[in-house]
């Protein structure tokens, strides 16, 4: 049983951390399936990603930092408006990564997706800790696998859309 409240809205608000954890590993996955066309739009070599992923990973850690100190003393939000924030600043650098073509600017959204994800994240796993107390270890498990699949889930729609739709070469 949840520790409080309607048993629906608590499935409800699980789903939804759920679903960001989706959307959490389907950028993950992605990002480095798209760096082949990247370093060639972008007239690069694709060992300057790495740059990008190191940036995104300094940018987890500022944000699981920040979030950690913020959630303490920010009394005029609440979690969960943090958390709806922290996704929009990460889904925003993840749109704006497509419609940039500018290597500077990926330094800077990439900075800026991981201050997102961790930030979303650590919020993530407070969220189901409040819904489901002693119960959320296993729930935060499955969100954990529920991720490392994303990669194998985008992997596959790639590769069923290129065999109906001439896309690959």
């Amino acid at each position: 049983m949840p520790v409080c409240g309607d048993k629906l809205s608590h499935l409800f608000a699980t789903a939804a951390c759920y679903a960001s954890g989706l959307g959490y590993g389907m950028c993950l996955g992605s990002f480095g399936a798209a760096i082949p066309e990247l370093s060639k739009a972008l007239n690069i070599s694709e060992g300057r990603f790495g740059e990008l992923l190191l940036l995104r990973g300094i940018g987890y850690l500022i944000g699981t930092i920040f979030v950690s100190l913020v959630v303490k003393r920010a009394t005029c939000f609440s979690k969960h408006s943090q958390t709806a924030i922290t996704i929009a600043l990460s889904a925003m650098a993840t749109f704006l990564f497509q419609v940039t073509r500018d290597f500077t600017v990926y330094r800077v959204l990439s900075l800026m997706q991981g201050v997102g994800f961790g930030s979303s994240d650590t919020l993530v796993v407070l969220a189901i800790s409040d819904l489901w107390g002693n119960r959320a270890q296993v729930c935060i498990c499955c969100m954990g696998l529920h991720v490392y699949k994303c990669k194998y889930v985008y992997q596959w729609t790639c590769d069923f859309d290129c065999y109906f739709v001439d896309c690959c070469e």
